[in-house]
């Protein structure tokens, strides 16, 4: 009996022992994918807050990153006030005070938009050893060869003859001073920061009413704040950067297309004079340039006639107005995961599904299609 017993335990064994190194197997590759996750820590820039990655932070954690966005001093919901902000290095305070509380074998990717390029610079010179890489999105990018003077002589150079536009000033030091702090209005946020903010749509009947103002640049009239204005010797030495130090973190910059604030030949400017690790473009207006108003959303539709064009057609791709005018109206390209479908109109199982994760790609892609 127990001969019979043994003879089913062995391969019982071997099967066990199968099923534990597949799971094994599994643990690591899992673990690995966990490893690849990174710790992204986002730096806003001038008179913003935490508040604007609201639409970033969400996607970041849906792949399983760690994600932190801070405010920088008299930013946000920071409690100090811009006059208590004295210098720059009084400015990116928070984000030294969080990369000193990482743990020693701990890094992180470093975002820093605009402004925030000085902050996360500064991190990277004080605490290279905790960055693994940092990201400057439309962004000052300082570096040993392009320091913060060079950069700021530019940069009023490259600016529009209505820089000031409905700004408000802060003369905190008096009235004879020059002004210590600034606040962007309602005209500078429109044409200048939010000119690509996407309009609240709401039905009425069948038609779709566009209201004046986007959601985003409606929610940053409400929380932007006075900014310091940092010339001081100061600053210009808390943004010094040495080799040693920041030449260490790799670098990647993402140039904006449609910035008007740092517009592109700036950023250009900056990554000639400071080559970054890598380069990145953000095509902002590839959704308005295939979805124009007045297009017949009809007519970019393609027939593909696999037997002959004397034949009927075999099957139909659908063009971007298409999308945009029929089926996607109500969603806006950067904020939905959209699905794209190719089918046949006479094999009724012909459907093939394609996960587009942003619409702007999406639409690129059909229109290469469309072109050939």
């Amino acid at each position: 009996m127990d001969g019979d017993f043994n003879k089913f335990k062995g391969p019982e064994n071997s099967h066990n022992f199968e099923i534990n190194r597949l799971c094994k197997r599994e643990a690591i590759k899992e673990q690995k994918q966990m490893e690849k996750k990174g710790h992204f820590v986002l730096i806003h820039g001038a008179s913003h807050g935490a508040w604007c990655w609201y639409k970033v932070i969400p996607q970041l954690k849906s792949v399983g990153h760690k994600v932190t966005a801070m405010d920088m001093a008299g930013a946000g919901i920071h409690p100090k006030q811009v006059h208590e902000v004295q210098s720059i290095s009084d400015y990116f305070e928070p984000l030294m005070n969080f990369m000193a509380s990482l743990q020693p074998e701990e890094k992180v990717i470093l975002v820093g938009h605009s402004m925030g390029g000085y902050c996360i610079s500064a991190a990277m010179e004080r605490y290279p050893e905790k960055v693994a890489v940092a990201v400057f999105a439309a962004a000052y990018m300082a570096s040993p060869t392009l320091p913060f003077v060079t950069i700021s002589q530019q940069f009023k150079e490259k600016m529009d003859s209505d820089k000031a536009m409905d700004t408000q000033f802060g003369f905190h030091n008096g009235l004879d001073k020059p002004p210590t702090s600034a606040c962007p209005g309602p005209n500078f946020m429109a044409s200048k920061f939010y000119q690509l903010s996407p309009p609240e749509a709401r039905l009425k009947g069948a038609d779709i009413c566009w209201y004046e103002l986007g959601q985003d640049l409606t929610l940053a009239l409400t929380l932007v704040r006075h900014v310091g204005l940092f010339n001081d010797e100061e600053s210009i030495k808390a943004v010094a950067l040495t080799k040693e130090k920041y030449g260490t973190v790799p670098r990647v910059y993402i140039v904006c297309g449609k910035d008007n604030i740092l517009k592109q030949d700036f950023q250009r400017w900056i990554v000639e004079n400071s080559p970054p690790n890598e380069i990145k473009f953000v095509l902002h207006d590839i959704f308005r340039q295939f979805t124009r108003k007045g297009i017949n959303s009809k007519m970019d539709k393609k027939n593909i006639f696999d037997n002959g064009r004397g034949s009927s057609p075999t099957s139909m791709l659908t063009g971007p107005n298409y999308f945009a005018y029929d089926v996607y109206q109500l969603s806006p390209p950067e904020e939905k995961e959209l699905f794209i479908f190719f089918f046949s109109p006479i094999t009724t199982i012909g459907f093939r599904l394609f996960r587009i994760k942003n619409y702007v790609l999406a639409s690129k892609k059909l229109q290469n299609n469309i072109d050939e």
